[in-house]
């Protein structure tokens, strides 16, 4: 087992390890802005905040990019109404039910699996 430090840098290809201990694993508050388009949006990074196209509330059916293992953090950009819509295109939330982010303390956590964004967690915060 091998602790890292935030000055070590990992390179895939030469990471000997199949476990990582982290002492703190930090997220940037700094989140991409994206705006939906027609039901998507097209991941860049790991955090991001997501805008409605027009109007307060706007579809999210489709996220485009991702690699198997690739976790994404999304979040309302204000306090419009974000819907994350369960298999509409690419994205299965637990229960089956559409996801509203509402607030900008709401966050929704997935994953990248076979060519879909899987729901890890959603804090529904007021």
């Amino acid at each position: 087992e091998k602790t890292l430090s935030s000055q070590d840098i990992i390179n895939k290809n030469t990471l000997s390890t199949k476990s990582i201990t982290l002492n703190k694993l930090i997220i940037p508050q700094s989140s991409t802005q994206l705006i939906i388009s027609s039901g998507v949006i097209t991941v860049t990074n790991t955090f991001h905040s997501v805008r409605v196209e027009s109007g307060s509330t706007d579809d999210l059916d489709t996220i485009n990019g991702g690699v198997d293992g690739q976790v994404l953090f999304i979040k309302s950009h204000d306090d419009n109404n974000i819907v994350i819509k369960n298999n509409a295109d690419n994205i299965l939330t637990n229960d089956g039910n559409d996801i509203t982010l509402d607030s900008i303390r709401d966050i929704a956590m997935l994953i990248y699996q076979s060519d879909k964004w899987i729901q890890l967690f959603y804090s529904n915060i007021d």
